[in-house]
């Protein structure tokens, strides 16, 4: 069964690249998340994007993500 995402699950994310002058990656946010596995943190990162809460540029692992 999939696990619903609630907003204090993904405001860890939101404020890291909020900090990050130059958008953050996903490995800088995965460093700061250190117990999140890879794919939630894909998969949250996806959902952002989708909900329109950020905005990625670029593609891979490259991607930047912005506010």
């Amino acid at each position: 069964m999939a696990r619903h995402r609630r907003e204090d699950d993904l405001a860890p994310i939101v404020e890291i690249v909020r900090r990050s002058a130059d958008g953050a990656r996903r490995s800088d946010i995965a460093k700061a998340l250190e117990d999140m596995p890879q794919r939630t943190l894909q998969s949250w990162l996806r959902s952002l994007v989708e909900d329109g809460r950020l905005i990625q540029e670029g593609k891979g692992p490259i991607a930047r993500y912005r506010l």
